[in-house]
């Protein structure tokens, strides 16, 4: 699975590593959020999205879990919604439909 595959864009999108994580901040489009990506096997990738400078640890992210399933992307929000309400250090144990 690529990395930038389903990413917003807009006027300038910046893509760096934040230790092993990739993060992306998107400026020019209708919202300014840094999206976290954690590929976390080859099956399984996490998108977080937050305001730039939330902590990883506070209960202010969306994120969301991408399964490939054979030639299907299944797409999941934590807690089954995409509020701004979830800690991106939890997101492995978080609940996802």
């Amino acid at each position: 699975m690529q990395l930038d595959q389903g990413l917003p864009k807009g006027d300038s999108t910046v893509i760096a590593l934040q230790g092993t994580i990739p993060w992306v901040v998107t400026v020019g489009s209708s919202s300014s959020y840094i999206t976290f990506l954690d590929e976390a096997s080859a099956t399984i990738t996490y998108v977080g999205s937050a305001d730039p400078g939330t902590a990883g640890s506070s209960a202010s992210w969306s994120i969301k879990r991408l399964n490939q399933l054979g030639s299907v992307l299944q797409i999941q929000y934590a807690d089954g919604d995409a509020n701004f309400d979830n800690i991106w250090d939890n997101r492995a144990a978080l609940s996802y439909s």
